[in-house]
Formats: C-alpha cells, sequence, structure tokens
C-alpha cells in the first residue's frame, strides 16, 4: 500500500511541475543570470580598485579598504550562495529549491565542472557556518581557501558550460532569453562604471 501512495505522490507532483515547467525555466534563467551579475560586479569590482586600494597608493580619507573589503566580500559569499542554490538536487514536493538538475542531467557537466560544483557547495556550508572567517581575517584568499582558483577560472568556465546547456533546452520551453556571458558582462560592466564613476574621481 505504502508503494502504490508513493507512486500516486510522485506522479502527482510530475503533473503538478510539468504545468509550471515554464515558469520555473524562466525562475532558473533569472536566478543564473543573476547569480553571473554578482560573480562579474565582484571580479570587475576587483580589478577596478585592488591595485589601487589594496596596495596602499591611495592614502588617508581616500582609501576606503575595509569598506571595500565587506563590498567584494558580500558580493563573492552572494554569487557562491546562489550558485550552490541552483546546483542543490530539487525532491519532489519541495517548493523552496529550484535545481538546474530537474531541467539538465548531472552527467552533461564535464568532470571538472562537478570538481567546482562541490567545492562551490562546500564553500556555502562554510560561508553559511563562517568556519572560514579566521582565513579571511589573515588575508587568505578567500577562493583559494574554499580550494577554488584565485582568480575564478574555474567558476567561470562552470558559468559558461552552464549558459550553453541552459540555451541548449531553450526551445522545450516558451520561455525565450538566450544567456550571452559577453552582453551580461558588459551590462554589469556599464552599470559598474556609473556608479563608480565618482570613486574614479576621487581617485585620478
Amino acid at each position: 500500500m505504502k508503494k502504490w501512495l508513493k507512486w500516486i505522490f510522485v506522479n502527482f507532483s510530475l503533473k503538478k511541475r510539468r504545468k509550471l515547467s515554464n515558469q520555473e525555466f524562466q525562475v532558473l534563467v533569472d536566478n543564473i543570470r543573476y547569480t553571473y551579475w554578482q560573480f562579474c560586479f565582484n571580479r570587475i569590482g576587483h580589478k577596478e580598485i585592488e591595485g589601487r586600494v589594496y596596495k596602499n597608493e591611495i592614502d588617508g580619507d581616500k582609501n576606503f579598504k575595509l569598506i571595500w573589503d565587506m563590498i567584494l566580500v558580500s558580493f563573492l559569499n552572494s554569487y557562491l550562495l546562489g550558485l550552490a542554490k541552483i546546483f542543490d538536487r530539487k525532491s519532489y514536493g519541495d517548493k523552496n529549491t529550484l535545481s538546474i538538475f530537474h531541467f539538465i542531467k548531472k552527467s552533461k557537466f564535464n568532470k571538472d565542472d562537478r570538481a567546482t560544483i562541490r567545492k562551490v557547495k562546500q564553500a556555502r556550508n562554510e560561508i553559511i557556518a563562517h568556519l572560514e572567517a579566521t582565513k579571511v581575517m589573515e588575508g587568505k584568499n578567500r577562493l583559494e581557501h574554499f580550494g577554488l582558483d584565485g582568480q575564478a577560472k574555474d567558476i567561470e568556465s562552470l558559468f559558461t558550460n552552464t549558459f550553453n546547456l541552459v540555451n541548449n533546452i531553450e526551445e522545450n520551453f516558451s520561455y525565450k532569453h538566450k544567456i550571452d556571458p559577453v552582453k551580461e558582462k558588459a551590462y554589469i560592466q556599464k552599470e559598474f562604471d556609473k556608479w563608480f564613476k565618482i570613486f574614479k574621481e576621487m581617485y585620478t
């Protein structure tokens, strides 16, 4: 009897999920894009200010190193948490987790990407538990502490491959929005430049 109840529950869940598949796909795409924006903001921010602020080329009241630390670490934490959430598995009936594995088989991701996913999830667990705080306060590279590439090349690769896989299944859904990492990055660069303009003027 229990097996029959489970069969009914699973099939009911599948039918319900099929009705929401287009909506869920849109949420997934938007979540991936937003997480990538945070990733881009973090990387662009490092590129713009670390050479001048972190190397103490700007002194006195114009050196906001502590503030920049908090801003960039916050964006790093946000994109790691968001990325881990995207790659969490979704159980039938669980409305709180929208996983990419609902749409794409895990085997579609290559060995390197699967290793990066594991490290990102471990990073998420440490961030939530604050286990990495001491290492960060000691000046250790936050990504390297998590076993990730210090320049985020592995995460960039994971994003790129994820975009390609998601774009490949877009034709199965009514929501049409191909993710172009070049355009997405250019958009965030433009938004960052507008926001950062006042600081650039201060640093020149």
